[in-house]
């Protein structure tokens, strides 16, 4: 049987752990643009980031801020963002010869600068407005992260690094972390920002606005889809260019739920 000062002294000794293991000294902690959590001043200078310099400039709205955007490199589209291969492709992928230099969208930070195994060499750069942009399969990186890189800078060569079959740059835009169809701010066959960028409060508002009436070679999407004769998930997605889990999400459906002809599906 054990004796009470044995558990006395057990009891102390586990409170004090746990008041140990609380502790966290603020002072040392830094608040890293891009990162979820605050970072320790150890691991800022372990990752090797530099926080001096220019700022975000929060008085731009969201829509003016994207009006300002440049073109990452200005070549035809070889593959556009929706479902493709069964799977949502995220971005564009734009046509680049290994090699050719890619330049920032717009001002910011760049959080992220290495290799993932899809994307290969990739650039994410954190702009205002929690928006982020994507620069995947670099053959080379002219930056690293951490720095601050200005509006149409080169950051990296374009390549084929990671899952590509070819040389090209695969670029994203994404606000709150929710990835956004560029051509909603970009016209590539004018080479110009839409003109219906400049007022909105969000890409997601954006979004909202263009999908009815269709932009790029992408036609109108009506908000309720009424399902036909021969209409499946599959079919309905890529006639609208939507991902299923969207409009499972949606709709409050599963993905192996069956139609019925004469259904209503909400779009958007």
């Amino acid at each position: 049987m054990i004796r009470k000062p044995a558990l006395l002294i057990f009891f102390f000794f586990i409170c004090s752990i746990a008041v140990q293991a609380q502790y966290v000294n603020t002072d040392s902690l830094v608040i890293v643009p891009g990162e979820e959590y605050p970072l320790t001043i150890a691991e800022v200078e372990k990752r090797g980031l530099n926080l001096s310099g220019p700022q975000f400039d929060h008085s731009l709205t969201t829509g003016i801020m994207l009006s300002k955007f440049a073109f990452p490199v200005r070549n035809k589209i070889t593959s556009r963002f929706g479902p493709r291969h069964g799977r949502m492709h995220k971005g564009l992928d734009i046509r680049s010869a290994t090699g050719d230099t890619v330049r920032a969208a717009f001002e910011g930070r760049v959080i992220s600068a290495r290799y993932h195994y899809s994307f290969g060499n990739l650039i994410v750069i954190q702009h205002a407005k929690n928006i982020k942009t994507y620069y995947a399969h670099l053959s080379k990186f002219l930056v690293k992260a951490g720095i601050w890189v200005n509006k149409n800078e080169p950051i990296g060569r374009a390549g084929s690094t990671g899952r590509a079959t070819g040389s090209h740059l695969h670029f994203e835009i994404r606000e709150h972390d929710h990835a956004y169809d560029p051509e909603l701010i970009y016209n590539f066959k004018t080479g110009e920002i839409r003109d219906d960028v400049v007022s909105v409060k969000s890409i997601a508002q954006l979004q909202r606005k263009l999908i009815p009436k269709g932009y790029s070679i992408k036609p109108g999407v009506p908000q309720y889809y009424t399902v036909r004769y021969g209409d499946s998930l599959w079919r309905i997605s890529h006639r609208f260019n939507m991902s299923i889990n969207h409009i499972c999400r949606i709709n409050n459906i599963s993905e192996n739920a069956i139609l019925k002809v004469g259904q209503p599906l909400k779009m958007y």
